[in-house]
This record gives structure tokens, C-alpha cells and sequence, in this order.
């Protein structure tokens, strides 16, 4: 799952002593550091889950907790329990004040002023903490070590669970479990916690954007589209949201919609190399060739590293229907190079180097390539390669027709 584009709402920040109430994050909060990118692999959630956020605020005790009459034992331990929350960072130092809130709701004679304060103080450290397991688990992301990332988002898991239970009407904990949530592939429960959070605050951009990576991933294009949008109205600088949103309009044949988001991506970040991939992978699909092949050179020229750029490229320069756009003998090196980026199993890249050698006339080298990506190609992708296979042993080279089939480029993920 794409762990990159997922976010939590992180808090960051404690009221002073004495303040009348507290405020477990439902008020109009936004994010103020841009979210990092993105939860299949391919698509690649965010790369950075935490965003700053304004502060979510948390007073010291209920008024009047201090008198002899009022066990003043219960006052002095949710005392405690505030000043190491004001300057707890680590998991430990969360621990250790909840277990002082623990020790207070325990106590029988304490007041309601006080449990409500210890339970709303227990949902904000809960929170905190799990948010703390979750950069664990995301600083563990990239390694090969799976089952600890997938047991210290679990333990982030049940942080959040218990903050909603401590506070069922804060939207950050809700936010948040619904994020590990979708990171464990739960992905119907997932949606229904960015569903209550939306309840509660509609107004934080990346619970509508990290609702809408879910829709995706379940291949539900068209509400994924709508989610990217409210996340847009919310942020029109949101670059990812509309990075995605362009994703979404692709997959649905809405190749248009999607150009345009791409365009706004390359307005707000012009040296993506990622982003003119998909521009060019959209006008291809317009057929406006051209404008393809010179987002593809412009692409390769800012990051000669990207795989997707050297294929869609060999791909546009061996079957593009148009003769004045193709050129065999360097859709041939480009997708050699496209092999020694993905590696020399990915089938896409085999397909479109047998493509690239039929165009230059090397239809034996053509069906050893075909037949060595049908090895690897999903189940539902043989049909193409067996179809190409019979064009080039006919000494046929493989012609894209017109309009652009949707088969033919390799989609934005």
C-alpha cells in the first residue's frame, strides 16, 4: 500500500496552565507544511505521512481541582500528567503520563470535572503515541522488514482506537485511525473513519485527500475524483491532489480532465520530471504526438532515472501511427535503458523493447522478447503480448491505431 500519500494529523502543541477547557482538535484546523507524496506500489500514500498542523490545545486541570475537599491526590496527578504531556516526545514519556491519567480515573472519589478532563487527557496522549508508533513504522516504510512496520502500525492502531474511546467526538484520532486503517489494507473501515472526521471538521484538506487515495485504490474513480476536488477547493495549491485527481480522470478515459490537472502540476512544479511523464502520457493518448515527445525528452533531461519516461517514449517512438514520430533504432536504446532501470523481468518493459526491435525490423530478437515478458505478465495482460507475438512472426511490425488505444502507454499509478 502507498504509505507516502497517507497523512496524520499531527498535534503539536499544549494551551498554557489555567486554560477553562480543552480542545482535543475539533476546531478549524489546516495543514501547514505541504503533505509529502504517496498506496498501491505502483501509485506509490505520501512519502512524509506527519503534517504540521495548528496546535490542538490541551488546558492543565478542571477549575478547582486544587482543595482539600476535592482529593486533592486526583488534582496533583492530573498535574503530573499535564506538565510531562507539555514536553513528552517520546513513546516512554506518552506512556508514562497515561499511566499517571490512569492512575487518577482509578481513584474513587474523583470528580466529574476531573474524569472528563483525565479521560479528554488520556485521548490526546493516546494519540500522540500513536502517532509516534506510526514515524516508527514509516521510517521502517523502505526496509525489508515488513512484519515490524506492520506490528508498530498496529500498535499505532490501537493508540488511535483508544483515543476515540477516551473522546468520541475528536476528529484527529478518527483522521488518524483511519489511516492506519487503510495503511493494513482495511480499507472499508478505513472510509468510515474519514467519513466521522469529516463530520466533525470538513474543513482539514488531507482527510478529504487521503479518503479519495482510498477510493482509489478501490478502483472507485469517479468518487475518488469528487474527494480530490473538495481537497482542491480547500488548497488550489494542493499540487498532489491534483496530481491524483489527474490520475483518477485518466483511468476513467477522461484524458482532457486529466491533461489539465497535469498542467496545473507543472504550473505549481515545473522541474517534475514525474509530472511531464503524465502529461505526456495524457497528450499520447490525445494522440497530440508532439507535445508527447516533448514532454518525455523533458522528462528524462530533469531525471534520467525514471523508468516510465523510457518506455512511454520507446513505446511513442516504435508504434505511434503518425511515421513522422517514429524513429526504431532509439525507441530501441530507450527501451534497453527502461530494462536496466526496472529490471529485466518487468514484462511492460520487455513488451515494448519487442515493439521497438519489430519496428526496426528485428522480428526474431522481437519474439524473444515477447515471449520472455509473457513469463511475467499478470494473467490478464497475455492477450496483447500473444496478439503481437503473431503480428512479428508475420514480420509485422505493431502499429498503435487511432485514436490512442488505452492499452498502449504505460498508465500513471
Amino acid at each position: 500500500m502507498r504509505r507516502a500519500i497517507l497523512h496524520l494529523a499531527i498535534t503539536l502543541f499544549l494551551v498554557p496552565l489555567g486554560t477553562a477547557r480543552i480542545d482535543c482538535g475539533d476546531g478549524n484546523l489546516r495543514a501547514e507544511s505541504p503533505k509529502g507524496v504517496s498506496l498501491s506500489p505502483a501509485r506509490g500514500v505520501r512519502s512524509n505521512r506527519s503534517v504540521g498542523a495548528k496546535s490542538q490545545r490541551v488546558k492543565e486541570t478542571p477549575a478547582g481541582t486544587g482543595g482539600a475537599d476535592q482529593l486533592p491526590q486526583v488534582a496533583e496527578q492530573l498535574r503530573q500528567a499535564y506538565q510531562l504531556a507539555q514536553r513528552a516526545k517520546t513513546i516512554e514519556q506518552f506512556s508514562q503520563a497515561l499511566r499517571i491519567c490512569e492512575q487518577a480515573l482509578g481513584q474513587s472519589g474523583i470528580t466529574a470535572d476531573q474524569r472528563q478532563y483525565a479521560q479528554h487527557l488520556s485521548s490526546w496522549l493516546s494519540n500522540k503515541r500513536g502517532e509516534a508508533y506510526s514515524a516508527q513504522a514509516e521510517d521502517m516504510a523502505h526496509g525489508d522488514d515488513s512484519s515490524a512496520e506492520d506490528s508498530l502500525e498496529r500498535n499505532a492502531l490501537r493508540d488511535f482506537e483508544r483515543a476515540v474511546k477516551f473522546n468520541p467526538e475528536a476528529w484527529r484520532p478518527l483522521h488518524n485511525r483511519g489511516v492506519s486503517r487503510a495503511i493494513l489494507r482495511d480499507y472499508e473501515a478505513s472510509l468510515e473513519d474519514f467519513a466521522a472526521a469529516l463530520q466533525r471538521n470538513p474543513r482539514y484538506v488531507n482527510t478529504w485527500f487521503n479518503r479519495a487515495e482510498v477510493l482509489y485504490e478501490l478502483g472507485e474513480y469517479e468518487k475518488a475524483v469528487a474527494d480530490y476536488t473538495r481537497a482542491i477547493r480547500l488548497d488550489p495549491n494542493d499540487a498532489d491532489a491534483h496530481v491524483n485527481r489527474g490520475h483518477a480522470n485518466f483511468q476513467l478515459g477522461n484524458y482532457q480532465r486529466s491533461l489539465e490537472d497535469y498542467d496545473r502540476v507543472l504550473q505549481l512544479r515545473p522541474d517534475d520530471a514525474v509530472a511531464h511523464i503524465d502529461r505526456a502520457d495524457a497528450y499520447a493518448f490525445l494522440g497530440e504526438w508532439s507535445k508527447s515527445a516533448s514532454d518525455y525528452r523533458i522528462a528524462i533531461r530533469l531525471d534520467n532515472q525514471q523508468p516510465r519516461a523510457y518506455q512511454n517514449a520507446a513505446w511513442l517512438m516504435a508504434t505511434c501511427p503518425d511515421d513522422q514520430f517514429r524513429n526504431p533504432a532509439l525507441a530501441v536504446r530507450a527501451a534497453k535503458r527502461a530494462i536496466e532501470l526496472s529490471g529485466e523481468s518487468d514484462h511492460r518493459s520487455l513488451d515494448i523493447l519487442g515493439a521497438a526491435q519489430a519496428s526496426a525490423g528485428q522480428f526474431n530478437e522481437a519474439q524473444q522478447a515477447v515471449v520472455q515478458a509473457m513469463h511475467g505478465a499478470p494473467e490478464g495482460s497475455r492477450g496483447p503480448l500473444e496478439s503481437r507475438l503473431e503480428l512479428y512472426k508475420r514480420q509485422e511490425p505493431y502499429r498503435q491505431p487511432r485514436p490512442v488505444a488505452a492499452s498502449s502507454v504505460v498508465k500513471p499509478e
